[in-house]
């Protein structure tokens, strides 16, 4: 799924396949207070610590995310004002739809109703 997130946003195939091949065919051990464990197979996945991380959660939830933006039937909308003069006082309004809130892998849905 990584590797169509990425076509979809037209990465090189070089590239591609270089950063499938960082995250397949890997051993790994943890570091703690009593030293390292031994070392075991990846199965699959992308470790938290990885610098890309945070950059590859993006991409792979990018189809998701703009899917639910796009097909929330009854978004939660967002209503705030914003002070332009304060003599005499005039707001401006804004209103933004929320169909969701995410952070990295937590997601959840959101609606105006229960």
């Amino acid at each position: 799924m990584l590797r169509l997130a990425l076509i979809r946003l037209h990465i090189p195939s070089l590239l591609i396949k270089f950063i499938i091949n960082l995250f397949t065919r890997r051993n790994n051990k943890i570091i703690t207070h009593h030293g390292d464990t031994s070392g075991y197979r990846v199965r699959i996945g992308i470790d938290q610590g990885e610098i890309i991380s945070p950059l590859l959660w993006v991409i792979y939830l990018d189809p998701l995310l703009t899917t639910l933006n796009r097909e929330a039937c009854d978004p939660f909308i967002l209503k705030s004002a914003a002070l332009l003069d304060y003599s005499p006082i005039e707001y401006e309004q804004y209103s933004l739809p929320i169909s969701h809130i995410t952070f990295m892998d937590d997601s959840t849905l959101i609606a105006s109703s229960k």
